[in-house]
């Protein structure tokens, strides 16, 4: 280990690293005592969001036009600047139809940036942020096989690896929300393997990875998409549990099932593994069954549920620093394998399935493991 990585683990500095990351969740909104100031006064308020809009006149990547200064605008700007919630929140959370006091049970996914990096280790972290550090590290629950693809020494292995599986998926190892994946098949792309290597590692390092044969039980929501339960682990002095999961499926024959890509959720009762809720999709818009198969989401049993859990379970045991885990599984005709795993997963899905905050939970089982509820912003 270099002298600058020793220092850097050390505990007083840790802390500090930690501290300045969480400080950084909130970057661009307004402090708690200027919210407060502006709640009691209406034109401080109007001062405020009219500012904001002056200042960063591309609001519109936060899915508000720069030019609207309606009241549902304003709204939305508010809930952004003041307390963190995108765009894509406000609506999949329903918040134009909510009160201020429903609102602030809603945890904003700045809050849930914000209690990763509480209460997760920050070098043990850096492993879920490469995606070929995390296959190398869960591969028993993988159950398939992958190739890191970072330079040129990795070209034996890439051929090795061709030759098993000519039709294979990549992905960023540091990418998100579905951006960058697809199905190549080497045989017809036209490249040698080296100039495949070259291609899908000039913009960065990429995973090779054999494709996933969903079962049919989760493949008929969406056939063309590989459909994923995520479930949500959280470690603590009692061990660790299942907070959450819901289903991930695509749309419109999206080869991913990311609700950043047009996917649809639908909220898993993780007690039974039975789906309780309609599907919602990242604009609020609710489904009572699939409209592109028409298969209905609610009572929906899913298969093996109590190996799924123990996998997740078993997995993030092996991991106690990280203690907020976000794991993505699909079920094939061998059972239940993990497709990836979040070290800094988020907490939009829960909220908008279930239609409700975890602002309480979430407190709760900080009080409960001995971290603090201060610093956050309701």
């Amino acid at each position: 280990m270099s002298f600058r990585r020793r220092i850097a683990a050390l505990t007083p500095v840790k802390k500090l690293r930690a501290a300045k990351w969480r400080k950084h969740a909130y970057s661009g909104m307004l402090s708690p005592r200027v919210v407060d100031a502006a709640r009691k006064r209406p034109e401080r308020k109007r001062m405020r969001i009219d500012a904001y809009r002056k200042r960063i006149p591309a609001v519109a990547r936060e899915g508000i036009s720069a030019e609207r200064t309606d009241g549902a605008a304003d709204d939305r700007l508010w809930c952004r600047i003041a307390f963190g919630f995108s765009a894509e929140e406000y609506l999949c959370y329903g918040f134009a139809a909510k009160t201020d006091e429903e609102r602030t049970a809603f945890l904003s996914a700045r809050e849930a940036v914000y209690f990763s990096y509480q209460v997760n280790d920050l070098d043990a972290m850096r492993l879920f942020s490469d995606k070929g550090l995390t296959y190398d590290y869960f591969k028993d629950g993988y159950g398939r096989e992958a190739q890191a693809l970072r330079s040129e020494e990795d070209l034996p292995a890439f051929e090795r690896f061709l030759a098993r599986h000519p039709v294979f998926v990549v992905k960023p190892v540091d990418g998100s929300c579905g951006r960058g994946v697809e199905q190549i098949d080497s045989s017809s792309c036209g490249k040698s393997a080296k100039e495949l290597l070259r291609a899908l590692s000039a913009d960065g390092a990429a995973l090779a990875e054999e494709p996933i044969v969903q079962h049919e039980s989760l493949a008929r929501f969406h056939p063309a998409s590989v459909n994923t339960v995520r479930i949500i682990t959280l470690g603590g002095r009692n061990g660790v549990s299942v907070a959450y999961g819901f289903l991930k499926t695509g749309r419109d024959g999206s080869f991913t099932d990311n609700g950043a890509s047009g996917g649809i959720m639908a909220g898993i009762d993780v007690s039974s593994g039975v789906i309780v809720t309609d599907g919602v999709d990242e604009d609020g818009a609710r489904y009572e069954v699939h409209p592109d198969s028409c298969v209905g989401f609610r009572g929906t049993a899913l298969p093996a549920w109590q190996s799924l859990t123990a996998l997740c379970v078993s997995s993030a045991e092996r991991m106690p620093a990280v203690r907020f885990i976000g794991w993505d599984a699909a079920y094939t005709g061998s059972g239940w394998v993990i497709v990836e795993a979040n070290g800094q997963s988020e907490l939009i899905g829960p909220q908008a399935v279930f239609c409700r905050g975890v602002r309480r939970e979430i407190m709760t089982y900080l009080k409960k493991n001995g971290f603090s509820t201060a610093g956050y912003r309701a």
